[in-house]
């Protein structure tokens, strides 16, 4: 009798289950994804102002998660930046959210960029180029909330990155090699965070970023960038998204070895101030061993900021 209620139970759970995973195997076969890459090309032209260029095949994948993917994207720059193209991606993934489609919505739940180039830039008037207008055919109806490309992400991935990005007031270029990095992106505004590694300007290091979403005194920043000869910590709020913010708070520095710190900082700051700077840190930067909190201001990046310098002796015979 029990074994006949257990397998009454089985054939009623392959009724129900069976067809769902004949379905789930079938899908990427019956379902034409390549049909809907116009349609996809013209949303992101009507959101953005831009081309997308999708050269590789899209697929659609069901295990272990459902997934589309492309090969070979390009994503175009804006109007008279220096490079053509703002992302090339040689491999890309988008999974849904799951609760967003419990909810009745659809929204992206992880993207993977794989070997990803990101070219990110200002114009002279200090635009940047991830600042999007909506296209001809995306004119929004009165009251609007705004106009514009709207993006949230539950969680981005890079693997195998490059990013770089140009100053043109200054001619400064910061470049990012070997980049991992997992974000979370709510807007181009914020809130948003990232955790990863990366080469820059050829230092190795690891960053912690978080940033809020706009408010009344600005952005609610924290950061903890670390390098092989100590780490920073800073906390307080950016005013804006650009070249001209305001940066106010509290910065933190832990090192072994001041001067080897500064160096691997300026240097992953960009080759023009490394060149300027490199051959005189030591004689510019020479602190005891804790100093006292110090105020400091750097007027070209509107810098004000509380900071505390902790160095460490790398010895125990320096103790």
């Amino acid at each position: 009798m029990a074994m006949s209620v257990r397998r009454r139970i089985g054939w009623a759970a392959a009724a129900l289950f069976g067809p769902l995973a004949v379905a789930a195997v079938a899908a990427p076969y019956l379902v034409d994804v390549e049909s809907y890459k116009p349609s996809l090309i013209q949303a992101v032209k009507d959101a953005t102002g831009r081309e997308l260029v999708i050269d590789g095949p899209m697929k659609l994948s069901v295990f272990p998660v459902p997934r589309i993917s492309a090969q070979q994207v390009h994503f175009a720059n804006a109007a008279g930046a220096t490079g053509a193209q703002m992302i090339d991606v040689r491999w890309i993934g988008a999974s849904p959210s799951w609760l967003a489609l419990l909810q009745g919505r659809v929204e992206v739940g992880r993207v993977t960029l794989y070997q990803p180039t990101i070219v990110l830039e200002t114009d002279a008037n200090g635009v940047p180029n991830w600042q999007f207008q909506p296209g001809a055919g995306a004119a929004q109806p009165q009251g609007a909330p705004a106009a514009g490309f709207h993006l949230a992400v539950g969680e981005l991935r890079i693997v195998q990155g490059t990013i770089s990005y140009t100053n043109p007031q200054t001619g400064q270029t910061l470049k990012a090699e070997q980049v991992a990095a997992t974000a979370s992106v709510g807007s181009l505004k914020g809130p948003f965070s990232i955790s990863g590694s990366a080469t820059v300007n050829g230092v190795p290091l690891s960053l912690d970023f978080n940033l809020s979403e706009p408010k009344a005194g600005g952005h609610e920043t924290a950061f903890s960038l670390t390098v092989l000869s100590g780490k920073l910590d800073f906390k307080g709020t950016v005013s804006e998204l650009g070249v001209n913010a305001d940066v106010k708070g509290h910065l933190a520095v832990s090192t072994g070895g001041l001067t080897d710190f500064i160096a691997s900082v300026v240097r992953a700051s960009g080759p023009q101030v490394a060149g300027k700077r490199d051959d005189r840190i030591q004689q510019r930067h020479r602190y005891p061993a804790t100093s006292p909190a110090t105020c400091c201001s750097a007027r070209s990046m509107s810098l004000r900021c509380l900071s505390r310098i902790e160095s460490v002796p790398s010895h125990p015979a320096q103790r």
